[in-house]
């Protein structure tokens, strides 16, 4: 008998030992709920320039175009400018 009971004794220990005390777990730094927007648009951004389609003579029209029309806005409506 005095076996059954330093066996079962050596296997209380052993459940008590196995347990893990818990961590102390400290809060998260960062307040996901107020990163999530400005962070998807990031994202989003990125994602978009990502794919670009750069080689395209179309978009590389296009863009040249758009300098094409703000160098027009800017002479149009600037009157520091001389007209000479």
């Amino acid at each position: 008998m005095s076996e059954m009971a330093t066996v079962s004794e050596q296997a209380i220990e052993l459940e008590k030992s196995s347990q893990v005390d818990p961590v102390d777990t400290q809060p998260s730094l960062i307040d996901w709920n107020a990163i999530w927007k400005p962070l998807s648009i990031i994202a989003g951004v990125f994602l978009v320039f990502f794919w670009l389609p750069i080689d395209s003579s179309r978009f590389s029209g296009a863009v040249i175009e758009s300098f094409a029309l703000a160098k027009w806005y800017a002479r149009e409506h600037v009157l520091l400018l001389s007209a000479g």
